[in-house]
């Protein structure tokens, strides 16, 4: 077999696999749908802190398909409220290897009243954000 006839199917392969392991309209509908649960069951700022790393799951799905405005905002949204795993833990005195910087959300059970009021705004304008690229702009309430 001629090394171009290798090659051609090798790309063909790599193609298709990449085609049909892609965020789907129907990923799309699922994430639309969980959003619209989660950011009106949310009521108290328990319930919208528990539910902050999902909101935070959805946005990684769909951070791709956003506009590069919006894309930007939340990610900024997400870096102020958010430690990645390698800036809180220290392996023999210094930040660990290697492997993936992984987002780290610690809700404790008691709460202030400050730090639940910050992590309800988190959940607010990245929720906010999330809805608007879903269902359009939402009234201010």
């Amino acid at each position: 077999m001629p090394t171009s006839s290798i090659t051609s199917v090798f790309l063909s392969l790599l193609f298709l696999c990449l085609f049909y392991t892609g965020y789907t309209d129907n990923n799309l509908d699922e994430d639309k749908r969980k959003l619209f649960e989660i950011y009106n069951s949310s009521h108290d700022d328990m319930t919208k802190i528990n539910n902050i790393p999902e909101l935070v799951n959805i946005y990684e799905r769909i951070s791709y398909t956003l506009s590069p405005d919006l894309r930007e905002k939340l990610d900024r949204i997400i870096d102020e409220n958010t430690a990645l795993d390698h800036d809180t833990i220290l392996v023999d005195g210094i930040p660990r290897q290697g492997g993936k910087k992984k987002r780290k959300f610690i809700v404790p059970k008691v709460l202030t009243e400050p730090v639940k009021d910050v992590a309800s705004g988190f959940f607010q304008r990245l929720g906010s954000g999330l809805y608007d690229f879903f269902f359009g702009k939402k009234e201010e309430e």
